[in-house]
């Protein structure tokens, strides 16, 4: 293939975010991979940052220089040497497009959202009460409480029934703890 391919990625990220799409790929994709990019080099301009590299094939007989700058669309320019693969050209394409997309869930997932509907009341979050404040400080900040209280309710166990007997009752009482787990945590946060 030869000549220059032109394409955009849309992203859905806000402006403020835009010039940092190149950034993550710049340090999350490109240069992880140094022995398939060569030439890394970002430029940061006024209107638009460019992220320009070179796409080595495997072999290294053959390679793409490209030229991504933000924007919304992003703008890619692909210059392939002559005889590329066109599998690679494509794969290439389809990885610039993920590591976009994976960006802008990377953003989206970080992002807090606030939403006030007009003439509803406020209701203010209730303080937690004592027992919850203690059931927190039991259970969720540490398991050592947990290991030692049933550490010592197998020692129990084996003393009231048995080691045969003792082990089959833990064995039950682990599988009906998993198997209400979700009824005991949704209890718990109560």
């Amino acid at each position: 293939m030869l000549g220059v391919i032109n394409f955009t990625s849309d992203t859905a990220v806000a402006p403020i975010h835009m010039e940092e799409i190149l950034e993550f790929i710049y340090k999350s994709y490109l240069i992880a991979e140094p022995e398939n990019f060569s030439n890394l080099r970002i430029k940061r301009k006024e209107f638009g940052s460019t992220l320009e590299f070179t796409a080595l094939f495997p072999d290294k007989l053959y390679k793409i220089n490209v030229k991504m700058v933000s924007g919304a669309p992003i703008h890619v320019m692909f210059k392939p040497d002559h005889g590329i693969p066109d599998k690679f050209i494509s794969s290439l394409k389809e990885n610039l497009i993920l590591a976009v997309q994976i960006y802008h869930e990377t953003v989206r997932q970080s992002t807090i959202y606030f939403a006030w509907v007009e003439g509803e009341d406020i209701i203010p979050e209730q303080p937690p009460t004592s027992s919850k404040r203690l059931s927190d400080r039991l259970f969720s900040s540490n398991m050592l409480f947990i290991y030692i209280l049933f550490f010592g309710f197998n020692i129990f166990l084996f003393l009231l029934l048995g080691l045969i007997f003792a082990v089959a009752a833990i064995i039950a009482l682990q599988l009906v703890i998993v198997l209400l787990s979700d009824k005991i945590y949704t209890i718990r946060n109560k």
